[in-house]
């Protein structure tokens, strides 16, 4: 909330009004003295944008100061000072914690980053993340926390890392993914309610086609027509329940494999493969490893493997932009995880996979992951 806004509201009222509304302001300021903190700060920032503004040669220039000529290494706030400052102004924390940062901006680290690449384990925020010299812990959390959300220059998380240490960096032309410590790392942010997509761009996942396989399957039996849904209404997940959508209902597949191997076996293997190989083509020679024995997996195995497949899949397009680790944010839980990307089934416990649904019109297959 922008505090001096209360006091506008007062100008041209009478002078009862406006002495009531101040003392108003005044007592609720004594009761909350974070309030009164953080109203100091916009005032002493609008003080000092007003006296830039003015020509005043003793004018305290922050966005002079936030230069990346000045703040070399650090250059990754170059495209987004302003945002940067309004951040820092309605961050917890007094005007001494803001002056501070910035006169110390690039030359000090308050992220731990050997600490966040732990590898294979859940660390806390406050592991990793702290006020440094006479910077207070709480600005920096709470910094951290409003520079979180995804802005045009990455996902969730990425911002609010690049900008608080000197020592993790955005690839050059690359508006995702940082780099650690001269490591390449993937981030996946959640912000609110689910995580990131096992996908690096919109032609990640392919379209199956099993309406071949469909057709094969009705000239044998005419009466499972109507037990055959279109590719874009199937999915996986653990429980196996089928659920109703507002575009209709949706449905497992595995269901629909053992339909049609009622009919006949080899076209039920043509369809599994069909699906999975079909939409995770990048990791196609995959398929055999994973659902050579689907017939004998329950709903939970059939929705782990095509989340693997799914990841996999993703794996392969980190590989060729040379990353070979991932790094988990969650901000709800200020929780992370970083580990390497040929561990997946030794992490897989520490976080959480979606389904896959093939018919999602934004995201296709691509599985969600998450902590």
């Amino acid at each position: 909330m922008r505090y001096f806004d209360l006091l506008k509201e007062a100008e041209g009222d009478d002078n009862d009004r406006n002495l009531a509304r101040l003392n108003f302001i005044t007592d609720y300021l004594k009761r909350n003295p974070q309030t009164m903190n953080q109203l100091h700060k916009q005032l002493k920032q609008r003080e000092r944008d007003e006296k830039v503004a003015a020509g005043d040669p003793d004018a305290e220039d922050i966005k002079a100061k936030l230069n990346p000529k000045v703040t070399a290494p650090e250059k990754d706030q170059a495209p987004l000072i302003k945002n940067f400052i309004e951040a820092m102004v309605q961050a917890e924390g007094d005007d001494d914690d803001m002056i501070e940062f910035v006169n110390n901006y690039g030359k000090v680290s308050y992220i731990d980053t050997k600490a966040v690449r732990t590898e294979g384990e859940r660390m806390s925020f406050d592991s990793w993340l702290s006020g440094k010299g006479k910077v207070s812990d709480s600005f920096i959390r709470s910094l951290f926390l409003r520079l979180f959300s995804k802005d045009a220059y990455g996902g969730p998380g990425e911002t609010a890392m690049a900008l608080l240490s000197p020592t993790i960096t955005r690839p050059e032309g690359n508006k995702g993914d940082l780099i650690i410590d001269g490591v390449k790392v993937e981030v996946k942010g959640e912000d609110s309610k689910g995580g990131g997509r096992l996908k690096d761009e919109n032609t990640s996942i392919s379209t199956p086609n099993v309406d071949p396989i469909y057709r094969q399957v009705i000239e044998k039996n005419p009466e499972i027509e109507d037990q055959l849904p279109p590719y874009a209404r199937i999915s996986t997940n653990s429980s196996g329940r089928e659920i109703t959508t507002a575009k209709g209902p949706k449905f497992q597949l595995l269901n629909v494999a053992k339909r049609i191997d009622a009919v006949d076996k080899q076209l039920a293997d043509d369809f599994m493969k069909e699906m999975l190989a079909g939409s995770f083509t990048k990791v196609a020679d995959k398929y055999n490893d994973l659902f050579a024995n689907w017939r004998n997996m329950n709903f939970q195995q059939i929705n782990y493997a095509a989340a693997k497949m799914s990841y996999l899949n993703y794996k392969t397009e980190l590989d060729a932009k040379g990353f070979d680790h991932i790094l988990l944010l969650n901000r709800q839980k200020s929780t992370s995880l970083y580990f390497n990307t040929n561990k997946f089934d030794d992490v897989r416990e520490l976080f959480r996979l979606g389904s896959v649904d093939f018919g999602d019109k934004i995201n296709a297959a691509a599985a969600q992951i998450s902590l």
